[in-house]
């Protein structure tokens, strides 16, 4: 009777862990990182990817220039929910020393690549937005795509390089 009532506790304390796990992670879109590359203009092999953190993680090298920091290192990190295949987070890492209208132009191209739809719709908004994002000293935003996406975005500058992060809000 002591290992049943013991199974049932940690079947439930597992079914919990489970769904609040999945439910923290808000996707981007509805897509798939496959789906999202070849929105952004790629033919991305996608059976290339690593586990990380309970996400499926695509590193790709995308030949954005001047963008591009190194041709060997990748610069678009495509993270995916296991469980629904949807993108997640993108996380990329452009030169800094670029000019701004490229990098801004390029983080509009991702976005779009989400969903291009909305992007179309709300598109002037979004890319001033997105300009006031990277010229605001401050790290975090949340960028409103529409009434119903919301997208976090975090930047670093460290040695040349700008990291910039898009999570589901």
């Amino acid at each position: 009777m002591k290992k049943i009532f013991l199974a049932l506790i940690v079947g439930m304390f597992l079914l919990t862990a489970n769904t609040s796990f999945a439910a923290k992670l808000n996707p981007l879109a509805e897509i798939s990182a496959e789906d999202f590359y070849q929105n952004l203009g790629y033919e991305v092999d996608c059976s290339h990817f690593e586990r990380v953190d309970g996400k499926i993680v695509f590193r790709t090298i995308l030949p954005e220039e001047p963008l591009t920091l190194s041709k060997d290192l990748p610069n678009v990190l495509v993270y995916n929910d296991t469980r629904r295949n949807y993108v997640v987070e993108i996380d990329l890492y452009l030169d800094d020393k670029a000019e701004k209208n490229l990098k801004a132009a390029f983080i509009a191209k991702v976005i779009a690549a989400l969903d291009e739809e909305t992007f179309k719709n709300n598109q002037a908004s979004i890319e001033d937005k997105i300009d006031k994002f990277l010229s605001a000293p401050v790290a975090e935003t949340t960028l409103n795509i529409s009434d119903k996406r919301q997208y976090k975005i975090f930047k670093e500058v460290d040695q040349g390089t700008l990291a910039v992060y898009i999570e589901g809000a």
